[in-house]
């Protein structure tokens, strides 16, 4: 998948993620909603990984990598669904947005990561002065 492609599909996934939460737990408890979209999830993974003919790794140390990223992403999903309730869509969305910048931030403090290069933070600042934009009305 060429580097366009997979920003345009994590943009519209990630963009869309809080109205879909909110969507799907005015008609089912929230809880399920939440097992309704991983198990969702997983079997789309699966019939993708068929139809371009890659391998999914089974072995221990792939089954462990694989568990851990599901109690990460099923926790975020699990705290959101629940949250959507009382959280308007639209703060959801500019938490989910502000993610990968703290987790950026983060790293370098706690992991002792290599600092933000100047591109990424023309980057950080041109998001945060979109953000800026976008609430200034309000």
């Amino acid at each position: 998948m060429s580097v366009p492609a997979a920003y345009l599909a994590v943009l519209v996934i990630w963009s869309t993620t809080p109205l879909a939460v909110a969507w799907s737990s005015e008609t089912v408890h929230p809880v399920m909603a939440a097992w309704l979209r991983m198990a969702l999830a997983a079997v789309l993974g699966l019939v993708l990984v068929r139809v371009f003919g890659l391998q999914l790794p089974w072995h221990r140390t792939a089954l462990k990598s694989y568990g851990y990223a599901v109690l990460g992403v099923f926790g975020a999903m699990f705290c959101t669904y629940l949250a959507v309730a009382y959280v308007p869509t639209g703060l959801i969305s500019v938490m989910y947005g502000l993610s990968p910048l703290l987790s950026g931030l983060l790293g370098q403090r706690l992991l002792g990561e290599k600092p933000f290069a100047p591109h990424q933070w023309i980057a950080f600042i041109l998001s945060l002065g979109g953000l800026a934009q976008i609430f200034l009305d309000d």
